[in-house]
């Protein structure tokens, strides 16, 4: 007679962890938004921003773990406003303070639901959306990078940095679609040749997904010309072909996209 655990058993058990998880999620937040504080007081120092990083990257990684995959979307873009911070430390620190303890609220807003087991996406959704036009202006083009290996990945950011996009690079097509579905991106810039979900499977799942990711337009690229033929729901609103002229051919494709979208959106939303 087996003694292998049955569905119902394992159910049972990951619903336990989960539950366990959560009842030690407030602490884990109560540790992130100290850091915050003091940072706000001391500037963000190297070991401090170590500590802040870790702490978000250790929860971004459990939330997943635990299939609270809006947690991980949330902690993405916190790690990715941190970085970008520590690089460039364009903003105050009060300013500083006030947008990363926004980053708090919805975790703890998500904590709160989940214990209910009502976790309102969209909500959280339109709050991570919020957040990142007080981090980067309203006026950048809001850009997912998919690239498959880091030396494309820094050729690729180089270039959208310039043409005013900010990035947000990742390298496997799973994560993507899942930050592509819980955050607000206005352009995907995708390789072919990607882990977990190749590019032009990406576009298809992004087009036929419910919400803003639906009208989320695409640039594929790949270095074989098959590649590129996508037909349907898998066909991507521009194609280039990673050859000598690539960089020349990645710029053109971007510009026409971000001027049509910047033209079918209208004047800057204020606010």
């Amino acid at each position: 007679m087996s003694n292998d655990p049955t569905p119902v058993d394992m159910q049972t058990m990951l619903a336990g962890l989960r539950q366990a998880w959560l009842e030690t999620l407030p602490e884990k937040i109560d540790r992130i938004e100290t850091l915050v504080m003091q940072a706000s007081q001391t500037g963000l120092l190297p070991g401090l921003y170590e500590d802040l990083f870790r702490e978000v990257h250790s929860l971004k990684g459990s939330g997943g773990t635990h299939g609270l995959h809006i947690v991980s979307s949330v902690c993405h873009q916190f790690e990715d406003y941190l970085e970008n911070f520590s690089r460039l430390n364009e903003q105050p620190m009060d300013a500083f303070a006030a947008l990363a303890l926004g980053y708090v609220d919805l975790l703890r807003q998500l904590q709160a639901q989940a214990m209910d087991e009502n976790i309102a996406t969209s909500d959280i959704e339109a709050g991570l959306a919020a957040l990142a036009r007080q981090a980067y202006g309203g006026h950048r083009t809001r850009t997912l990078l998919v690239a498959a290996t880091p030396s494309l990945a820094s050729l690729c950011a180089g270039l959208l940095d310039e043409l005013d996009c900010k990035v947000t690079s990742v390298d496997d097509g799973m994560l993507a679609l899942q930050r592509a579905l819980h955050e607000r991106f206005d352009l995907l810039v995708t390789g072919y040749e990607n882990s977990g979900l190749n590019g032009a499977a990406l576009i298809a799942a992004c087009r036929l997904s419910e919400g803003p990711v639906r009208a989320m337009r695409s640039i594929l690229m790949s270095s074989n010309p098959r590649h590129l033929d996508g037909k349907g729901c898998a066909a991507p609103d521009e194609t280039v072909l990673r050859d000598r002229r690539f960089i020349a051919s990645l710029s053109a494709a971007v510009k026409r996209l971000t001027n049509a979208g910047q033209a079918a959106a209208g004047p800057a939303d204020p606010s």
